[in-house]
């Protein structure tokens, strides 16, 4: 199990940064978007890899920094191609942080993931979703990761998440345009 406590920054640089371009954000205002990223159905519509994902826990709340933060625990399974050969399956637990309202504070635009897999494989997320500053109802979103693994899988699971990862965020375009009025109140 994940603790509830919101992960702590990190010390070292990240992993790698996936932004999104302002010459072509999001067609959504931010608490749109926000909404439409913690909905698992995204997760699962968009990023390849994903087969499945099923909730652990209900919504607990907790403390961090005065604020109170939302959070629920899954598990995943991943399906991934392991050098064209063969097909792996990978069954892990993930962690989501979020506060609840505005999407205009920085606490309240962020979205917080942490997944634990065997091996000694982790990796942290966190998606900042603004507003565009030019573009009224429109927002961009910066998905900073840190990943943790052994040496001998590091470069692998690090190409992986980056590609599965930067596939998610182009395929977003679609999906809030498709979908942003159902989330909209």
């Amino acid at each position: 199990m994940i603790p509830l406590a919101l992960p702590n920054h990190h010390a070292e640089p990240p992993t790698y940064v996936l932004d999104t371009s302002p010459d072509r954000p999001y067609q959504a205002d931010a608490a749109t978007v926000k909404m439409i990223l913690l909905d698992t159905d995204t997760s699962l519509a968009l990023h390849p890899l994903l087969v499945s994902i099923k909730p652990l826990t209900g919504v607990d709340q907790v403390q961090g920094g005065g604020d109170v933060y939302k959070t629920q625990e899954y598990e995943f399974l991943d399906s991934m191609k392991v050098m064209g050969l063969c097909t792996m399956h990978s069954n892990y637990t993930g962690r989501v942080w979020y506060m609840e309202g505005s999407a205009g504070s920085a606490a309240g635009s962020s979205i917080w993931w942490r997944a634990k897999a065997g091996m000694g494989v982790g990796i942290d997320h966190v998606f900042d979703i603004t507003s565009h500053p030019s573009n009224p109802g429109h927002s961009l979103v910066k998905q900073t990761t840190w990943v943790t693994a052994p040496w001998l899988v590091r470069s692998y699971v690090i190409g992986t998440a980056r590609r599965a990862h930067a596939e998610s965020l182009e395929k977003l375009h679609a999906h809030v345009t498709k979908v942003a009025a159902q989330y909209q109140s």
